[in-house]
C-alpha cells in the first residue's frame, strides 16, 4: 500500500508536489485569507511551468505527460 502511494507520488509533476508541500507546511500555521492567499500565488507560479504545458498537451492528446520538473 505504502508503495503504491509512493509510486502515486513519483508519478506525479514534481514542481506541483513540492508546492502542495510548501502550501501545507507554510499553511498550518497562516490564517485562511492569508493560506488561501498563499495557495493561490503558488498556483499562479505552476501555470507557467513547461510541466503545466505539457499536462495540458497530454490531455488533449490523451496520453501520459511527461515531466520535465521545469
Amino acid at each position: 500500500m505504502i508503495d503504491e502511494l509512493a509510486q502515486k507520488l513519483a508519478s506525479l509533476p514534481p514542481l506541483s508536489i513540492g508546492r502542495i508541500k510548501q502550501a501545507v507546511n507554510r499553511g498550518l500555521n497562516m490564517a485562511l485569507d492569508d493560506a488561501t492567499a498563499f495557495e493561490a500565488a503558488l498556483f499562479g507560479e505552476l501555470t507557467v511551468t513547461q510541466d503545466c504545458k505539457e499536462g495540458i498537451r497530454a490531455f488533449l492528446e490523451k496520453r501520459k505527460p511527461e515531466w520535465k520538473g521545469g
